[in-house]
């Protein structure tokens, strides 16, 4: 298939896709370069592994601090319902709780380099700078707020980050979006493959390709 054909035909499955249907397996293949279509099925490889995720020893450790924060903030919640409350004790659980908080802020300060590790928080992992403008499409890590990991299933994790899950259906419109634009600005990198040279610079091969490929965090 020349490339002007590729072209038109490539424009026809996502016009068509565009007009809700979808497209045949065998239709994609034909259309893709062999690379493009063994991308495509790595895409949904990821899709499919991230139904069970495997964390690192840092991120499990991260979630230990901060279970032990939600449970100090109960046992306060518990305490300051209490009719006869002990005002030395009812200091001392709240300074549990902000003990919990400084130790929360040391360990993200200690891992704020891991890339690895940082994969896993629902928001920015920076430094509290109160002056700094707040920003709610890209939320950052404060001091009563810290990150949450994005498996967490509380009503206060603002991201699932790159364990957004895309259907077979979304894969294929990506796939051929990509090769269009590759047809029309063929000296241009993938936002894929940049993202994953990255990657791969900062933290070698402790992360599988499989599992991140095809992924926006």
């Amino acid at each position: 298939m020349n490339t002007e054909k590729r072209k038109q035909r490539l424009i026809e499955l996502l016009n068509r896709m565009n007009g809700g249907s979808d497209i045949s397996a065998r239709d994609l293949k034909i259309v893709l370069t062999d690379e493009q279509h063994a991308d495509f099925l790595e895409r949904w490889d990821v899709e499919k592994d991230k139904r069970s995720p495997d964390k690192p020893k840092s991120v499990i450790e991260y979630e230990k601090l901060i279970n032990q924060w939600h449970m100090a903030e109960a046992r306060l919640e518990k305490y300051r319902k209490r009719v006869n409350k002990n005002p030395r004790v009812f200091q001392k659980m709240v300074n549990s709780i902000d003990g919990y908080l400084e130790d929360i802020q040391q360990y993200l300060t200690e891992h704020r380099k891991d890339f690895e590790f940082n994969l896993w928080l629902d928001r920015t992992n920076e430094a509290d700078n109160p002056n700094k403008q707040i920003d709610p499409s890209n939320p950052a890590n404060s001091l009563d707020t810290p990150p949450m990991v994005i498996t967490s299933r509380s009503h206060h994790k603002q991201s699932s980050g790159f364990l957004v899950r895309y259907s077979k259906r979304e894969l294929k419109k990506q796939a051929l979006e990509d090769a269009l634009s590759e047809l029309e600005q063929p000296l241009a990198v993938s936002d894929v493959d940049s993202d994953w040279a990255e990657i791969r610079r900062t933290i070698g091969n402790r992360i599988d390709k499989a599992k991140l490929k095809g992924i926006k965090v």
